[in-house]
Formats: structure tokens, C-alpha cells, sequence
């Protein structure tokens, strides 16, 4: 494998685009549909927590609370990490992540960027409370959330 450069990355976000920057809708009750819309961690975010770890071969990384996979994707395929894992309790946003890898899998079948997700190293996403995952932070070297909703950003 061969993690990808700044500038290799930044020609990717254009598959985040779609999903990533629609409000999230999230059911209140089964009557109806209220929209939620977090504040995301920025592409330019996130580089700079990775310009400020020395993140190895051998770390393993968590994101609790991992929304749409933006912030692990890019660690994934920016790092030369061992593994990342986004855990989310939110079904339909963890389905988002998951449906992102898989398009970046396939849409970049013959490139470089194809070779990391065949590589040893392993990026995942699961659907669990953060409050009852003790067994995924066990090998855990790295562990990140972030609580940033876009009402108290105002």
C-alpha cells in the first residue's frame, strides 16, 4: 500500500460530496422527521490532527461517534495506520461510511488507492453504542470524538 499525498486526497473528496453534505435526517419519533445537521470535521480538519500525530504502522484507531466516515477514511487512506475502526449508533449514518468505502473501492479499482483496501491494513465501520464497545478499544492506540453540533456553534 501507499498512502495517498494531500493532493491525491483532495481529488477524492469529490465522492464525499453527495452524502456528506446534505442535512441528516434522523427520526425524533415514528411520526416524524426532524433534521439534525452535526458539525463535520473539515477535510482540512482532520489533516491537521494528522500532521500533529506520528501515526505508525502499528497504531490502531477509534472514532467514537464515527457520523458519515469522513474523519476515518481520511486517516485510513492518508496514514500509514494499521487499522481504523468508526463506530456510530446511527444505522443510516453508518451505512453512508460504509457505502463511501465501497464506492471509493470500486471507482478506483485499477489505481493505488484500490491497493490500501486490499493491503493488511483494515478500516471498518460498526453500528454499536460507544457505552457498550470495551472489547474495540482494547487494541485501540488512538481514540477520538468530537461533540460538535452546528446549534452550538451559534
Amino acid at each position: 500500500f501507499r498512502t495517498l499525498t494531500h493532493e491525491e486526497f483532495v481529488t477524492l473528496r469529490q465522492y464525499f460530496s453527495t452524502e456528506h453534505r446534505k442535512p441528516f435526517k434522523t427520526k425524533k419519533q415514528a411520526s416524524e422527521m426532524d433534521i439534525v445537521n452535526y458539525g463535520e470535521l473539515t477535510f482540512d480538519m482532520v489533516s491537521d490532527c494528522i500532521k500533529g500525530m506520528n501515526i505508525t504502522p502499528y497504531d490502531h484507531f477509534v472514532e467514537l461517534g464515527s457520523g458519515r466516515g469522513k474523519c476515518c477514511l481520511q486517516i485510513f487512506l492518508m496514514t500509514p495506520i494499521s487499522s481504523v475502526l468508526g463506530i456510530e449508533i446511527d444505522p443510516m449514518r453508518s451505512n453512508v461510511a460504509v457505502n463511501t468505502m465501497k464506492n471509493l473501492m470500486n471507482l478506483h479499482r485499477d489505481e493505488k488507492l484500490y491497493l490500501n483496501f486490499l493491503s493488511s491494513r483494515d478500516c471498518r465501520f460498526k453500528v454499536a453504542d460507544i457505552l457498550e464497545c470495551n472489547e474495540d478499544l482494547n487494541k485501540a492506540t488512538i481514540i477520538y470524538t468530537c461533540s460538535w453540533c452546528k446549534e452550538w456553534q451559534t
